[in-house]
């Protein structure tokens, strides 16, 4: 008979983060700064990036709103606690119902991970994500991710 004992793991599965590490990531000071990035079509879309005093990696946000309302600000509170924990955040508006069909909101998000990618977090690991229908297009952007560059999370 086997003991219980036996089927622990002998250290902490998830060890607890070390404290520079810690000191790095819990920042009270986060910069928000409004942009306008370049369409592939030539138009320009608000944008919000919300950095941290330090950045550890990078998330594109997709706002929810139904598919046909709310803004790069709607989520500004959740956007700035994500950057005081490291995480840099790119909230964008995006081109959507009822006066765009699918699939343009999702172009207009593949346009700003690529300026993400290359302007806001070059360098470091991307992750997307998004509430309600943002999280629809979320799924959708990381299933084909532009250029076929996977997000890391």
């Amino acid at each position: 008979q086997r003991s219980s004992t036996a089927m622990r793991p002998a250290g902490p599965i998830h060890p607890e983060p070390s404290a520079e590490f810690m000191a790095g990531v819990c920042q009270t000071d986060v910069r928000v700064q409004r942009l306008k990035i370049r369409m592939r079509d030539g138009s320009r879309i608000a944008a919000r990036a919300y950095m941290g005093e330090r950045t550890v990696c990078g998330l594109i946000w997709c706002h929810g709103g139904v598919f046909a309302r709310n803004s790069a600000a709607t989520d500004s509170e959740l956007c700035k606690a994500l950057a005081r924990k490291g995480i840099g955040v790119v909230s964008s508006s995006f081109r959507d119902g009822p006066f765009f069909s699918h699939p343009q909101a999702v172009r207009d998000l593949e346009d700003v991970a690529r300026h993400a990618r290359s302007e806001l977090f070059a360098g470091l690991p991307i992750g997307v994500a998004g509430g309600s229908s943002g999280g629809y297009h979320a799924l959708l952007l990381g299933v084909r991710p532009p250029d076929d560059e996977p997000f890391a999370f």
